[in-house]
């Protein structure tokens, strides 16, 4: 099951193999709120605020340095996605919304 993200014209998925991106969040509680929001929030299709985006992008970055950096290949590569997706949404004001297969 998919779960895609769209923010005007502009959208991007998170696939099933690469949901292992919020147990990664949830096993450091308290330190990845938004995207801890965003899976909590999962199959509820959520919409998120440019400013939650622009959170979203700050923790995928630590997320990522916390986890082996680029050298994690699988969580690099779903990571920068998801910070091209969020940083454009944050960059150009736009609301994310979010819809679940």
């Amino acid at each position: 099951m998919a779960f895609d993200l769209y923010a005007g014209d502009v959208r991007e998925s998170i696939h099933p193999h690469e949901e292992f991106l919020f147990s990664l969040a949830a096993e450091r509680s308290g330190r990845y709120p938004a995207l801890l929001g965003v899976w909590e929030s999962f199959y509820k299709d959520p919409q998120m605020h440019p400013d939650q985006a622009g959170a979203c992008v700050h923790e995928i970055i630590d997320l990522l340095s916390s986890n082996g950096g680029l050298a994690n290949r699988p969580l690099a590569t779903v990571a920068f996605r998801l910070l091209l997706f969020f940083s454009s949404a944050y960059r150009n004001g736009k609301a994310v919304k979010c819809s679940s297969d």
